[in-house]
């Protein structure tokens, strides 16, 4: 299969825009059949699915919040920069409380449960490819509630829509050590993200990857990362979570890096079928489709990354050492250093901006 080599263009796109939700009238609780959870199949924040061109469900998710996805999350727009705009570093996110206390995500848990998560998560994170949270505006006499992030002036890594076409394999490689090194240094701190795909991975002016979007992401202790909820976009869910069954996040995240990684080779998604419940069949049983003339290092990586037993697929570790991950430079350091909470690793070893490139 020939892959295209340029990137598909798109307008700079901020990490996170101000988003002033609308409040739906009547938040309908659907659930999926042969599925034993009915977050399966549903948008941010507990949005049901709508349809999207081309599929019956709109696979690929929505933007923050339950926003319809466009270019990428965060389009760069006057209204969404704090301070002068010709420097500017900050991004600031609007919420509604008594709306998003209204919407529930799970039986217990409602979208504003999210959002606490959400701010609780980030004020521990601090590395070179997570959106740095900078500040939480909380006023007790007003309904509206602030979030201020780093301020990421690029765009998502790639075009998963199939229109686009792959990127390369120089920059997916690239940008494959980004991820891996943000998403390891959340594992050793406790974090599973949830919701790895390429709309929450923006690309700074320098190259470098930032991990976003911490709205379904959970903390754990004593490495016991056992989830229910099912992860958020359809199409990069593993094949554990599609059954309705417990899973481990870690490795639902791994799989989750495995289709990002697709999508940035291929410009697609590789498991996407007519309908919801045909996309989960397609994960769970159809084989992988790779073209004959790809890498055969490459292959390997994907194929480890997006092995269906959960108990056999690659590891983060692992595949920080992998041949084609580590072709012309070194392999990726473990995550070290300290969060904001204080906790610290005991590898020093690293960069402080970000994984080599």
């Amino acid at each position: 299969m020939k892959r295209g080599e340029k990137e598909c263009q798109k307008s700079p796109t901020a990490a996170i825009k101000v988003q002033h939700r609308k409040q739906d009238k009547s938040p309908q609780q659907t659930s999926q059949k042969g599925h034993g959870t009915s977050q399966l199949g549903r948008n941010r924040r507990g949005k049901p699915a709508t349809k999207a061109e081309g599929h019956g469900t709109n696979q690929l998710g929505r933007n923050r919040r339950g926003k319809p996805a466009t270019k990428a999350a965060g389009t760069r727009s006057p209204a969404n920069l704090l301070g002068n705009r010709s420097k500017t570093t900050k991004t600031e996110e609007a919420f509604y409380k008594s709306r998003l206390s209204k919407i529930r995500v799970t039986s217990s848990e409602t979208a504003w449960t999210d959002v606490l998560r959400e701010v609780s998560i980030m004020k521990t994170l601090e590395h070179p490819n997570i959106i740095n949270l900078i500040e939480v505006i909380d006023d007790p006499d007003s309904d509206r509630f602030f979030m201020v992030l780093e301020y990421v002036e690029g765009k998502c890594i790639c075009d998963a829509s199939g229109q686009c076409g792959g990127i390369g394999e120089e920059i997916s490689r690239r940008r494959l050590r980004d991820i891996i090194s943000g998403l390891s240094y959340l594992h050793a701190h406790g974090v599973v993200h949830g919701d790895i795909k390429p709309e929450n991975l923006l690309v700074t002016k320098g190259g470098a990857v930032k991990i976003g979007d911490f709205s379904i992401s959970h903390a754990f202790e004593d490495d016991n990362d056992l989830l229910w909820r099912s992860p958020g976009t359809p199409v990069f869910t593993a094949p554990e979570c599609c059954i309705g069954l417990d899973y481990h996040g870690k490795t639902a995240d791994v799989w989750a890096v495995g289709v990002t990684l697709y999508c940035m080779i291929f410009g697609y998604c590789p498991f996407i079928g007519e309908s919801l419940q045909e996309t989960y069949d397609k994960i769970v049983n159809s084989p992988l489709h790779i073209s004959e003339d790809l890498d055969p290092e490459l292959e390997e990586l994907l194929r480890g990354l997006l092995c269906k037993d959960p108990t056999q697929r690659m590891t983060l570790e692992s595949a920080a050492r992998h041949p084609w991950l580590t072709k012309g430079t070194d392999p990726i350091p473990q995550p070290s250093g300290k969060c904001r909470c204080g906790s610290s690793l005991t590898n020093n070893e690293g960069s402080s901006e970000g994984s080599p490139r």
